[in-house]
């Protein structure tokens, strides 16, 4: 199975969110056929040009590499993301972390979530603030630890 791991931050930041994405990837690399390819945003002085880099990135992977499954790392990412792997059909997973996805995002966000494939909520609050504004998506908790 390829994995595309397409992460807000860098890879070993500090903060609770980058160390549950390093989590799901050591488990990840458990699974004997497991491939994994990690694209990290921060990497520019412009958010717009960091933006635009990562676009790129995570088109060509799709493209040239061909994932089986996508992992976005943050709800933030899910617009820039989800148009191409709907395109290509490669299933996303959107883990929920909190307070950022406890309330019903803007449009843009709201509309792309709603389009995920799978979300993985770390709570039990946090999968039932979510289903008050998206009640459609499909929902396994994946605790943070």
């Amino acid at each position: 199975m390829k994995v595309l791991l397409l992460l807000n931050e860098d890879y070993q930041a500090a903060s609770g969110i980058a160390q549950y994405n390093r989590n799901v990837a050591d488990a990840l690399r458990g699974i004997d056929d497991a491939e994994m390819r990690i694209v990290c945003r921060g990497r520019m002085a412009s958010a717009a040009a960091d933006k635009a880099v990562f676009g790129v990135q995570a088109l060509f992977h799709c493209l040239v590499w061909r994932p089986d499954l996508i992992f976005v790392g943050h709800i933030n990412l899910v617009p820039l993301v989800i148009g191409i792997a709907r395109r290509f059909g490669i299933p996303v997973v959107l883990p929920a972390h909190g307070i950022e996805v406890w309330d019903k995002p803007g449009p843009s966000r709201l509309r792309a979530t709603e389009l995920v494939t799978e979300i993985w909520p770390v709570s039990r609050t946090t999968q039932d603030r979510m289903r008050d504004w998206m009640p459609g998506v499909p929902m396994h908790i994946v605790h943070n630890c």
